[in-house]
């Protein structure tokens, strides 16, 4: 269900940036199939600011909120129709915001969704395997984390103990990340060690939840994208084709052919 953006949130910044990582992210949509052809992805930026705070978003996000913001209605409808305000992931991580906790915010449909919980802890097990990224020499390390085995490779010379989505911990930044199926995977591509942009967050009103909720509540979104707009909005949707008949089974429930990156949400 494709909502366009047409306003910016307001924001509320937390703190100025130090540095700034790229990472690509890709998963893959139907497990069912050959991974490597059946992925789909966004490009991810790790903001990292002082007293260990870090946010971790969408770039593309980033982008079509410049564009918006700089723009009149007449040119955000024209950007509309060139493609250039398709958005990307809604998934924002925020470490040490507040202070020793991970907040979790999202926009399901047209509702946004924020949970708090304390710092993930990570059983790391390091590893004898060594790989290179953006010309760094990156040590192995594996872990389990809420249902999936996770391989990473992180830079000693490079000494934040960050990393993309919720991984922290280890003695430098992790670079790349993978389950070990192959479902999941970060990659990092840019690095900017003179970072300027503000740490920001939205001031929306957040639906304040827990983290199996927020799952149980994308997952009736994800399985059944009409009906969950017509719950939680009160409108209905007309489904029609491109002859313009109604569509038959719109508000069918969609089998998923993949899980989410945290598998223990049903719990």
């Amino acid at each position: 269900l494709s909502i366009l953006p047409s306003s910016v949130p307001e924001t509320e910044t937390l703190a100025p940036e130090t540095m700034e990582f790229v990472y690509d992210y890709s998963w893959c949509c139907d497990t069912t199939k050959l991974l490597e052809k059946n992925r789909d992805g966004d490009r991810m930026l790790l903001q990292i600011g002082p007293d260990g705070l870090s946010k971790f978003s969408s770039y593309k996000n980033l982008t079509v909120d410049s564009i918006i913001l700089k723009s009149t209605r007449e040119q955000i409808i024209d950007a509309a129709v060139e493609g250039k305000l398709s958005t990307g992931e809604f998934m924002t991580i925020y470490k040490n915001y507040p202070q020793g906790k991970l907040t979790h915010t999202e926009k399901i449909c047209e509702d946004w969704f924020r949970y708090d919980e304390n710092m993930p802890e990570f059983d790391w097990e390091l590893t004898d395997s060594i790989t290179t990224v953006l010309g760094h020499e990156c040590r192995g390390a594996r872990t389990y984390f809420r249902g999936r085995e996770w391989n990473v490779f992180y830079a000693e010379d490079i000494p934040i103990m960050e990393g993309p989505w919720k991984f922290h911990g280890l003695p430098g930044l992790i670079m790349k990340a993978s389950d070990c199926k192959g479902e999941y995977l970060f990659e990092c591509i840019g690095i900017d060690s003179k970072g300027t942009r503000p740490i920001t967050i939205y001031k929306v009103p957040f639906n304040r939840t827990d983290r199996h909720e927020y799952y149980d509540a994308r997952h009736r979104y994800d399985v059944n994208p009409y009906a969950y707009y017509e719950a939680t909005g009160g409108v209905h949707v007309d489904v029609v084709d491109e002859s313009g008949n109604p569509s038959v089974g719109a508000y069918d429930p969609i089998d998923l052919q993949y899980d989410y990156i945290e598998t223990d949400w049903r719990k």
